[in-house]
């Protein structure tokens, strides 16, 4: 946050809330598919339109070590993840929610 002298701001919870139920969503999927991740990273970033004081942007980036798991399947259970997650869906339709995710394998 510009001049945050050190402190979180409220937009910067929202992010890291975002981020953290994201997560456990996608270990959830994946959990369910017999795959559970070895290793499962999600960060989120957002967009801060000053002039309007409201969120623009959402950018979650999720990576994951899953064994026996494609790409393809990775980023299916990516899109479930983001469909189940209770702050996805509170934010959709609020703001452009926008995803990244890959295997790390």
């Amino acid at each position: 946050m510009e001049n945050a002298s050190g402190e979180t701001s409220l937009e910067e919870l929202v992010a890291a809330a975002h981020a953290a139920c994201y997560a456990m969503a996608l270990s959830n999927v994946l959990a369910e598919n017999d795959t559970p991740p070895e290793r499962l990273t999600v960060d989120a970033g957002y967009t801060l339109d000053n002039e309007h004081f409201k969120l623009t942007t959402m950018d979650l980036n999720a990576r994951g070590e899953v064994t026996g798991v494609s790409d393809e399947d990775f980023q299916n259970a990516a899109y479930e993840a983001e469909r189940i997650c209770p702050v996805s869906n509170a934010l959709r339709n609020n703001l452009e929610l926008r995803f990244n995710s890959h295997d790390f394998g």
